[in-house]
């Protein structure tokens, strides 16, 4: 039919597509520049019901069936007539009408088609340009200004059987012919009429063709002129469309004949004696609002970007515009059923329709209002049903429908991957409560509902230029986001998932952020509170064992003091100075009171025991010192505790050079009745010297040990004697 209408007159009947007018056709431009111009993203729904029908002629959709054939697969010859087609210029058109055609299987646009169908089934969005051709008749060739008749649409059909024997004809096939420049074809009934281009049927020889004509003058009748932003090829692929469209859904319209496929039923026209009935292209021709329409193959990694057109439809490079299609299940001219049956690049067919079709819609467009690939990419599977919702897989992510919420959220890239290996909603992170966003650093995070600690919920986390994606939750991500500036902060990102500490008494997270020297990194401690030890706090903490040094958990942040920055510990300090780290302990010491059991005697020679050598420990005091005897104990030495409540940790202190052999100390502590409680641990003196761990505990009130402890004499036992160098307490 035609572009703005459609006329029949005595009964002669065709389906074109028609420019009648050329103010008509500025409308049209205009009307898509001022819709580009207003569009909002994402952008507008059609429009839920049809303006007009072009040049006044009134129109009644539905489509109706009238119980014909419809193409089911359809498959497309063009046929380039003439031998002006060899011209470099024209042949540049002819490429990209033979692109455009070949471009529309699986497009979401193309999909429209197939809601309609016969009795053997609907169209299939499966549209193949089976072959194309340049044919002449070099006794034969139209002259420049000759104008066709439909009639001839056999014999050039014919004609290209003769130059490609390999061609065949079925029901599903459709002969699309387009003539040179300067020659045109003429619909019956209207000749010469200004036709972009029309579609027909032989009967006889059953063929499906349409002509699409080339804009121009032609014996000084104006035809199918292109609007002024737009190129012939660009007035020509949309013609192209058109005529297929129609052909696929109501193949057998003839010069006499409705045809008995898809098409509106019109009352005749008062004062013409002409029908207006519409087919599926028709009712869309002055199609007001601007819309994009995705292409069947996605751009390549390097290849040009889709851009926009500035009249109705899209441009695909090198393709041209296409108009829409009459919905009858949308009601309106739509460029989309749904979003589904198109065929991105590298992937096959699949559905994005409600829920998830909105959240992608609204990022399927760029910062110029173009059509784009979501950063998750392209779908890889129709919407699954899972536990609670919907799940859509992506090349580069996935969408999650939360039926509960009925919130729709994307997840991408790596963090999509780390969520996927969690196990997606039923793991302890939950459901996605936000898309993901990114911050001025580039690091990129998800967050989900998580469980624990506060409303926080939980996350993943990603800095491209660090890490892998990783995980928080709980209370340390609760602290990353409420106290510690979270994204924007100072920590960066997690370069692990929450890890037990090395005391395996709390929880931890490694991180990204702040330097000490050429050195990176930092950490968040959990054990009822969480609080960070970052820069060269955090690289002198991690040599001394973190949680397992006698320093323990940090109890808070850093601060300044007129010393220096310092951070408190649960046993200590760090201190930062121009001078570098110092570590400190919150200590208490005691000295050893040393009792003589026994002397004089050949297992304890001499009357006092530190007589046999000279010898000072690290405070220029005495060391004391026994020799082990195996059997007899000579002395007993011992430390009294004050026995805090709390836990502390124990240390002795060994001197170099004189200490030996293995120490057995009997540690007296409380039961949980209050009573006391002995028992031994075992130090090993060589080759070590200072401070030697002993144990961490309650309630501690003594440390003692004698000389009978296995050792055969003269090995020699030494330990500090000044109050600084004994016992060391550390709560």
């Amino acid at each position: 039919m035609g572009m703005v209408g459609e006329r029949k007159r005595a009964g002669r009947r065709f389906h074109g597509y028609l420019i009648i007018f050329v103010a008509s056709l500025l409308a049209l431009v205009m009307a898509g520049l001022a819709a580009a111009t207003a569009r909002a993203d994402p952008p507008p729904s059609p429009p839920t019901q049809k303006q007009n029908c072009g040049d006044g002629v009134s129109c009644t959709p539905p489509l109706n069936y009238h119980d014909g054939p419809v193409q089911h697969n359809p498959r497309i010859y063009l046929i380039f007539y003439g031998p002006n087609w060899s011209t470099p210029v024209n042949t540049t058109v002819a490429n990209k009408i033979i692109e455009s055609v070949g471009s529309w299987a699986g497009t979401a646009l193309n999909n429209v088609l197939t809601q309609y169908g016969d009795s053997a089934g609907d169209i299939n969005n499966d549209v193949q340009l089976a072959d194309w051709a340049f044919v002449t008749d070099q006794f034969n060739d139209p002259q420049p200004g000759a104008v066709l008749g439909a009639a001839s649409a056999t014999a050039i059909i014919q004609l290209a059987f003769t130059q490609q024997p390999a061609w065949s004809n079925s029901d599903d096939t459709q002969f699309m012919i387009v003539p040179q420049p300067d020659t045109y074809a003429s619909p019956p009934g209207l000749f010469p009429a200004r036709s972009c281009g029309f579609h027909s049927y032989d009967l006889p020889d059953n063929l499906v063709y349409s002509f699409i004509n080339f804009p121009g003058d032609v014996g000084g009748t104006t035809y199918c002129s292109a609007a002024p932003a737009s190129s012939a090829a660009d007035r020509m692929t949309a013609a192209a469309f058109h005529e297929y469209a129609e052909s696929a859904t109501n193949p057998h319209i003839t010069a006499l004949s409705n045809g008995n496929g898809w098409y509106t039923d019109e009352p005749g026209v008062l004062g013409t004696g002409a029908l207006s009935d519409q087919e599926v292209g028709d009712l869309c021709n002055a199609y007001e609002s601007y819309y994009h329409v995705w292409p069947s193959v996605w751009p390549a990694p390097g290849d040009p970007p889709v851009i926009p057109s500035d009249s109705p439809g899209y441009k695909q490079p090198a393709t041209g515009w296409i108009q829409p299609l009459w919905s009858n299940e949308a009601g309106a001219c739509v460029y989309q059923r749904g979003e589904d049956g198109f065929t991105p690049y590298g992937s096959g067919p699949y559905t994005i329709g409600p829920p998830m079709q909105v959240l992608y819609d609204a990022y399927a467009w760029d910062a110029n209002d173009d059509p784009s690939v979501p950063g998750w990419g392209f779908p890889t599977s129709n919407q699954l049903a899972i536990s609670g919702g919907l799940l859509q897989k992506f090349s580069q992510g996935a969408e999650y429908y939360q039926a509960s919420t009925g919130l729709t959220y994307e997840v991408q890239g790596p963090i999509s991957d780390a969520y996927t290996a969690f196990g997606g909603p039923s793991s302890f992170l939950g459901w996605p409560t936000s898309s993901l966003f990114t911050d001025t650093s580039g690091i990129e995070e998800n967050t989900f509902a998580g469980s624990g600690c506060g409303a926080t919920g939980s996350a993943i986390i990603y800095d491209p230029g660090v890490t892998q994606a990783e995980e928080m939750h709980g209370c340390i991500y609760n602290a990353y986001v409420t106290s510690y500036g979270g994204l924007n902060g100072e920590f960066g990102a997690p370069m692990t998932g929450e890890l037990e500490t090395p005391s395996n008494d709390g929880r931890m997270e490694r991180m990204s952020g702040t330097v000490c020297g050429s050195k990176t990194g930092s950490a968040l401690y959990y054990d009822g509170a969480t609080y960070p030890v970052k820069g060269c706090f955090y690289q002198t903490y991690l040599g001394l064992g973190e949680t397992n040094s006698l320093l323990g958990y940090p109890t808070g942040t850093e601060f300044s003091t007129s010393a220096g920055v310092r951070q408190n510990f649960q046993r200590g300090w760090m201190l930062f100075t121009s001078s570098g780290v110092q570590v400190g302990y919150n200590a208490s010491y005691y000295a050893a009171g040393v009792t003589v059991v026994a002397h004089n005697t050949t297992a304890c020679p001499g009357s006092a025991q530190s007589q046999y050598f000279t010898a000072t420990d690290a405070n220029t005091q005495p060391i004391d010192w026994t020799y082990a005897n195996g059997s007899q104990q000579c002395i007993n030495v011992s430390w009294a505790i004050s026995s805090p409540a709390t836990s502390c940790h124990y240390d002795i202190y060994v001197p170099a050079g004189h200490a030996t052999g293995t120490l057995s100390l009997t540690v007296g502590a409380l039961t949980s009745a209050g009573n006391p409680h002995y028992y031994t641990v075992s130090l090993n003196e060589n080759p070590v010297s200072g401070w030697q761990s002993l144990t961490d505990n309650t309630n501690v009130f003594s440390v003692r040990f004698g000389d009978n402890n296995g050792q055969s004499y003269p090995t020699e036992l030494g330990w500090g004697s000044a109050q600084k160098d004994g016992i060391r307490q550390t709560c």
